[in-house]
């Protein structure tokens, strides 16, 4: 039996306490509230409470790691105006959505499936989207389904298929793997995704440009109604910055920014004025103040 020295355990356990806190977004598992606050006190008993130290630690705690942020973040939206200079970037709308459909590609049963997420237009409630040609099916994500612990997908009679997720605690970020396994009595083969593999297939098929040296992502989204559990006629701008632990993404809803009407939104600390045209084009420049 391999021994592991009191140094090593130590480690380990503060590995894991950091990782409680700090892998939800990386499980889809976040707090979708952006107004939602844990106190630091909170914090620690909610993660410490599954986790028992090794023998000979005793039972001093580690200290919280610094705030990693939420996930979703508020919005502003304001008046602005259109910077005289030529935008940051310009994107056809048309072209940009539901990109995020299908980020993933994996066989479920005797089909191949396009893997993908989406959202109400609250952010209150996370979808799986599954799609073949001719067919996209949606999976509520329910409270307390967490990859971690597997959740189940049967996108035909009789093809329940496990997804969870192994965490790597040397490379969480882009060395876990997400396993897609058939159930017992399923017949087909398992699928692995490098979770370094998934950011950057989601890289690929966001819009990408540059503000101030910052890059991030856009994406265009069909909302799904809550109420039906179908994708409803609203749409929303959702903004990404990659970075690793600290990730964030800003949803700014379709209506928020008229046709015609400049309006500003603040992103990752800088403010960008968004001008969507009657062509279907949306121009982003680093924002002006409304005079």
């Amino acid at each position: 039996m391999q021994r592991v020295s009191a140094a090593m355990a130590a480690r380990r356990f503060r590995a894991g306490v950091f990782l409680a806190a700090c892998l939800p977004w990386l499980c889809g598992e976040a707090s979708l509230d952006a107004a939602e606050a844990w106190p630091a006190d909170a914090w620690l008993a909610e993660r410490v409470a599954a986790l028992r130290p090794p023998e000979g630690l005793g039972t001093r705690l580690p200290k919280p790691p610094p705030p990693v942020g939420r996930l979703f973040r508020q919005v502003e939206v304001f008046p602005s105006a259109v910077a005289p200079q030529a935008p940051l970037a310009q994107a056809r709308l048309a072209e940009l959505l539901d990109r995020n459909r299908g980020v993933l590609s994996a066989a479920l049963g005797p089909t191949r499936w396009r893997i993908g997420v989406a959202f109400d237009a609250a952010f209150q409630r996370r979808y799986f989207v599954l799609s073949r040609p001719g067919e996209v099916l949606l999976r509520r994500l329910l409270p307390g389904e967490k990859l971690r612990k597997g959740i189940m997908l049967e996108p035909e009679k009789g093809q329940l298929h496990r997804l969870d997720l192994d965490v790597s605690l040397r490379h969480p970020v882009r060395g876990s793997v997400l396993r897609v396994d058939p159930m017992p009595g399923v017949r087909g083969s398992s699928t692995r995704f490098l979770t370094g593999d998934i950011i950057e297939a989601a890289k690929a098929a966001a819009f990408r440009f540059t503000s101030e040296g910052l890059e991030l992502w856009l994406f265009y989204l069909t909302d799904v109604d809550p109420k039906t559990e179908r994708f409803a006629s609203s749409r929303t701008l959702l903004f990404v910055h990659e970075a690793g632990l600290r990730s964030s993404l800003w949803p700014v809803p379709e209506a928020a920014v008229p046709v015609g009407k400049p309006v500003a939104v603040k992103v990752e600390g800088r403010a960008l004025t968004l001008v969507r045209g009657a062509d279907g084009v949306l121009q982003i420049f680093n924002a002006v103040p409304a005079r």
